[in-house]
């Protein structure tokens, strides 16, 4: 069976690794297909880091030798055809290419947390979801026609994480605790929009750059005694000035499978997430570890308006579980300090882990493996 993988971005191997090696196993003629972009070379590009490069591609149980790459649409669709692929796997559905594949092709979606479920036009034979309840969000419509699938979080393998072996690879103490911090996740007060008002919004993505420092510079100072350093896990589109290294140690997409934030997380006591949830939460709760959301209280009703549709989902106990202000320092070096890791028995079963947890199973199910 000939499958391929859309790799739109190089950020996409983070959830296609187990599937890649699942479907390796199976003996499977497995495709890569990367999205190339005329300007991925243009300094100016703020995208220049995310396109896939051949040397970003994970190291799988056996090497892939068929990669092509594709600029438009049109040419995803002939390469599927030219080269006979059976099933495509991507993180968007039919709708976000608007191309028709030949007939006896098929065309799989994977879940990649909230976003799956922004999409207008959702169109797929099958799509793979943590769980079902996810389906039930206000604003996703999902057609009948679509097979669903129960996966669990495939991509978190905490069989893939060992705390020896991240640590070496890191270069950090394996005799130290560790804080992960996640950052705001864009420099740019513009990608903030949920924010009413320009001017309102300059200000805060401005105080919340100049509150993140001080909490950072506060926490080092304070949790040195116990033994605690600080992992900062930023992204591509917001580098981090050499102040954060001073604080702590920076990390950004180093590797996608497993992927960094997979890595650093299970090596840490507790996760930091700064301003905004996201992912991080349910890939936190995945791996069994505490978080806490750090809020901005002039804007902290935007926030929630923002993410309204998802509010049981990053806030399993109310819109005030798991938070603290960030002008309270003191309170958040003390919930760090406070024992105890995640454990919501609802929250995990409803939105993480599917009564069936084998994976692998069910994608070989959906291929008739």
């Amino acid at each position: 069976m000939k499958i391929a993988f859309i790799v739109e971005r190089n950020l996409y191997y983070k959830f296609y690794g187990p599937v890649i090696e699942a479907m390796i196993q199976t003996g499977s003629e497995v495709y890569l297909f990367h999205r190339r972009d005329p300007d991925t070379l243009d300094k100016k590009n703020s995208k220049i880091f995310y396109y896939p490069f051949l040397n970003q591609v994970p190291v799988f149980s056996r090497p892939i030798e068929n990669i092509f790459s594709f600029q438009s649409n049109s040419e995803l669709m002939d390469l599927i055809k030219t080269l006979g692929i059976n099933v495509s796997f991507s993180l968007h559905s039919l709708g976000y290419y608007r191309i028709k594949l030949p007939n006896g092709s098929k065309w799989f979606v994977l879940q990649h947390g909230a976003d799956s479920f922004k999409e207008d036009n959702f169109e797929a034979d099958s799509f793979f979801v943590y769980t079902k309840s996810w389906l039930s969000l206000r604003a996703f419509s999902l057609p009948s026609s679509v097979k669903t699938f129960e996966v669990g979080q495939y991509y978190v393998q905490k069989e893939c994480l060992n705390r020896a072996v991240i640590c070496q690879k890191y270069n950090l103490s394996p005799g130290k605790k560790f804080i992960l911090f996640t950052p705001l996740p864009d420099s740019s007060f513009k990608s903030y929009f949920f924010i009413k008002g320009k001017f309102r919004r300059y200000l805060a993505i401005a105080k919340a750059k100049k509150q993140e420092l001080s909490l950072l510079s506060y926490l080092k100072t304070n949790l040195k005694d116990h033994g605690y350093e600080i992992l900062i896990k930023s992204r591509f589109k917001r580098m981090l000035g050499k102040e954060y290294s001073e604080l702590g140690h920076v990390f950004y997409d180093e590797s996608f499978y497993p992927s960094t934030v997979s890595e650093l997380i299970s090596i840490s006591e507790k996760v930091l997430i700064n301003f905004m949830p996201g992912a991080i939460i349910t890939e936190a709760a995945s791996l069994n570890k505490d978080y806490i959301i750090i809020k901005q209280p002039d804007v902290w009703d935007d926030m929630l308006s923002h993410v309204r549709e998802f509010k049981d989902i990053f806030f399993p106990d109310g819109p005030d579980s798991k938070t603290v202000s960030i002008n309270d320092y003191a309170e958040i070096c003390r919930n760090i300090l406070k024992p105890g890791s995640f454990s919501n028995t609802n929250y995990e079963e409803t939105y993480i882990f599917p009564k069936c947890k084998n994976s692998q199973k069910k994608f070989g199910e959906a291929l008739g493996l």
